[in-house]
């Protein structure tokens, strides 16, 4: 049986938990999933950043995470995003392939 969580504000009810694995699974399963920030592309990530709050600096924005990229590959990413077209030259609106990008990776 799994543990689960004690719920919102420690309130905590007995409960059957069902998983749909076999024990060996389950143990072959890492503890923590590696989290979303990671799993996706940094590109992505940075697009997704913009299309949320269109008003931010993205730097700014993805250092304030709790599991922040790389500065310097933010930093990376963005002129290569410039050099497609999918960032604005200063970085302050989406470009035109912005769209492309996000649908094509």
């Amino acid at each position: 049986m799994s543990e689960q969580r004690s719920g919102r504000a420690g309130r905590y009810q007995p409960s059957i938990c069902y998983d749909l694995y076999s024990k060996i699974r389950a143990t072959s399963l890492p503890d923590f999933q590696i989290t979303e920030i990671r799993r996706i592309s940094i590109e992505e990530l940075c697009l997704r950043v913009k299309l949320l709050d269109p008003t931010c600096k993205i730097e700014e924005y993805l250092r304030k995470t709790l599991d922040p990229p790389v500065l310097e590959s933010i930093r990376h990413v963005i002129l290569v995003l410039q050099d497609i077209r999918a960032l604005s030259k200063n970085s302050h609106s989406l470009g035109r392939n912005s769209v492309l990008f996000l649908f094509t990776h």
